[in-house]
């Protein structure tokens, strides 16, 4: 399924709770298609990183490489139909506590 940019809309913000087997599925889902969308580093940060994660929480992700952003939403959300699980993403380099998940190189 393919998500134009007509069609597509925020991640919902409501949480149902996922355990930590369906966040980290979820994650593993993300990457592996991620990369072949130009994903070069990926790093896994918030309270997944930190260990404090609970059945409510997402997955925070900074993300760098040569991707669309429409590309990489439309890939969220669909991670998202497919788990339940909620996927928040940031450009930006992390500052906090993380832990590299992907490395192309």
């Amino acid at each position: 399924m393919r998500l134009s940019l007509e069609t597509h809309r925020p991640v919902p913000k409501r949480r149902n709770p996922r355990s930590r087997f369906e966040r980290r599925r979820a994650l593993q889902l993300f990457l592996s298609e991620a990369r072949g969308h130009g994903l070069a580093e990926a790093w896994l940060v918030g309270s997944m990183a930190t260990g404090r994660d609970h059945a409510l929480s997402d997955v925070d992700l900074c993300v760098k490489g040569d991707f669309s952003l429409a590309q990489l939403y439309s890939l969220r959300d669909k991670v998202y139909l497919r788990t339940g699980v909620i996927i928040q993403l940031d450009l930006a380099p992390p500052v906090n506590q993380r832990v590299k998940v992907y490395d192309s190189v």
